[in-house]
């Protein structure tokens, strides 16, 4: 509000530069009270100037002190003429002055409400909370489906998250997975990357170990069976006495049964190309979907991968030959090269403690 005042000096009246006051809610509330009381004393200006107009008296004895004192307020009145109109001009004045301030502070406080009200209403409506809108999109997607939890890879995870700099974060290797008799740290990191998603990040469990449990098909499948992580799947590891070094991933624990089994999802051949200690290329070959051949483990042998009279990987009952040839199942190539039979080194098998 700004407000101008005049003042007189000795020498003659000067106008005063205007000056601009600055009001908070607080002095508005102040001023609104001035004005209350500015109206009050109008209204009771204007009942005494009635009253003496009309002549208005009470018979009541109870209002006699009050009937004398209006009176004496009337006569008086009449003395103070002037002193009433220079102060009702006053009132007016200032009443002018109020009104103008009340006026603008109740601009200024309805531009601010409207903001606030503006302002309410877009964040509102950015939420979907106003009746009657939806929200531009869907908080998770436009699927309605009730999805509570999925199985995914390390590296599905991190590009889903736009985690690019995860690829220079070196994954820490399983426990156990160091006791492998084959497999040096950097094959095992190789390895890590084509396991099935739910068994990344879990310790490796050493079931079967050739050089300790002896080269037999059915000590194998023994030890399987003494394996209680039944939702597990199953790294196999071989190495020929050509040291080539390949293997298979199954579903689960292998056990005798008739028939095949297994899922396409953890069900793979693999095989690193060159010769130790040059052994450093991996190379996997997961599921065509031709076909559903993936395990037939019976007690005369181990089959893993078919299709068209060939057998992906094949192991005897004294784990002591094999054969690897292009199937259907992984349309893989032969594991251990340009031969395909082979003569075992060294045979592991690898659960994984879920």
């Amino acid at each position: 509000m700004a407000a101008q005042w005049q003042r007189e000096s000795s020498e003659g009246e000067d106008e005063a530069e205007p000056v601009e006051v600055e009001h908070d809610e607080e002095a508005a509330d102040t001023m609104v009270a001035r004005l209350r009381d500015v109206e009050h004393s109008i209204q009771a200006v204007e009942r005494r100037i009635s009253f003496k107009n009309r002549g208005h008296q009470t018979s009541s004895p109870s209002s006699t002190p009050r009937r004398e004192r209006r009176r004496r307020e009337a006569e008086d009145s009449g003395s103070s003429e002037n002193s009433t109109s220079s102060d009702d001009s006053g009132i007016d004045r200032r009443l002018s002055i109020d009104e103008e301030d009340g006026k603008h502070y109740q601009k200024k406080r309805n531009k601010s409400k409207s903001l606030a009200k503006k302002l309410s209403r877009a964040r509102s409506k950015s939420l979907g909370l106003i009746f009657g809108e939806k929200p531009a999109a869907p908080l998770f997607g436009t699927s309605y489906l009730n999805r509570e939890w999925e199985i995914v890879t390390v590296k599905e995870m991190c590009r889903r998250l736009s985690l690019d700099e995860i690829d220079h974060i070196e994954m820490p290797i399983p426990e156990g997975a160091k006791s492998s008799q084959i497999l040096d740290e950097l094959m095992i990191r190789q390895v890590m990357e084509i396991l099935p998603a739910r068994a990344e990040g879990y310790p490796w469990v050493n079931i079967y170990n050739s050089e300790k449990h002896g080269f037999s098909l059915a000590t194998l499948y023994r030890k399987m069976a003494e394996f209680d992580e039944d939702m597990s799947p199953v790294l196999l590891i071989i190495r020929d006495i050509n040291e080539h070094v390949f293997g298979a991933i199954v579903s689960s624990p292998i056990r005798p049964q008739e028939g095949y089994s297994g899922t396409g999802d953890s069900c793979l051949l693999w095989r690193f190309t060159g010769e130790v200690p040059h052994t450093r290329e991996l190379r996997h070959y997961t599921w065509t979907g031709d076909n559903q051949y993936f395990t037939n483990a019976t007690r005369e042998s181990l089959s893993i991968g078919a299709g068209g009279g060939h057998q992906g990987l094949w192991l005897d009952a004294d784990l002591n030959h094999g054969r690897s040839q292009k199937c259907e199942t992984f349309d893989n190539e032969p594991l251990t090269g340009d031969k395909e039979d082979f003569i075992i080194q060294f045979v592991e098998a690898y659960g994984f403690r879920m």
